[in-house]
């Protein structure tokens, strides 16, 4: 029955939507390496669900949580799958309803876009998004000064990315800000404070 198939896929969405959930909010600290390794394992689970999701009306923005979480925790750098997370990010976001949500995965989809080089995708979508007080736009402004521009404006960016998700309770955003942070000071000329 067709009806029962897509309960079944939606209690399966659910539960994978909820795992990520919980490893975005709990990687950062002593179970990081269990975190990636669980998700690892998972990552055909996952697949399912970020399908059905792409697939089935009205379900993209839970898929969009679910792009966004992975790449949050770091999963598609950790399992050497960064492009399929760009392709799950702007598969997600083409489909999901405009919102604070959707513009937080525009950011994910620029830092992913970034770190592949893809330097003119980051800035589109850093444009579309640079009036906004998110953590995670301010946060990409940053890593897009320092890697793209190798422009020392990023330090003070990423300090206000790192305050921000610090104030927001985000202790792994709050950390990758850091570590940004510190590279930029290293290579613009502060590495005592890069040391620090």
């Amino acid at each position: 029955d067709m009806g029962e198939e897509a309960r079944l896929r939606r209690l399966h969405r659910d539960h994978y939507q909820r795992l990520v959930a919980t490893a975005a909010a709990d990687w950062c600290g002593v179970r990081e390496v269990e975190w990636l390794s669980r998700l690892r394992r998972e990552l055909p689970n996952l697949r399912t669900a970020l399908d059905f999701c792409v697939t089935e009306p009205g379900q993209a923005d839970n898929g969009l949580e679910i792009a966004v979480n992975l790449t949050r925790v770091r999963s598609w750098f950790f399992t050497s799958t960064i492009g399929e997370g760009r392709h799950w990010l702007e598969r997600t976001c083409a489909l999901s309803a405009p919102g604070p949500r959707r513009t937080d995965a525009l950011a994910m989809l620029s830092w992913v876009a970034l770190l592949q080089g893809d330097h003119r995708l980051a800035e589109r979508h850093l444009a579309e998004h640079r009036t906004t007080a998110s953590p995670v736009a301010t946060y990409l402004e940053g890593a897009h000064a320092m890697l793209a521009r190798s422009d020392a404006g990023a330090i003070p960016v990423l300090a206000r990315a790192r305050d921000m998700f610090r104030r927001a309770d985000a202790p792994g955003d709050a950390h990758m800000a850091t570590m940004l942070w510190a590279m930029a000071c290293a290579f613009f000329g502060a590495p005592d404070t890069a040391r620090a």
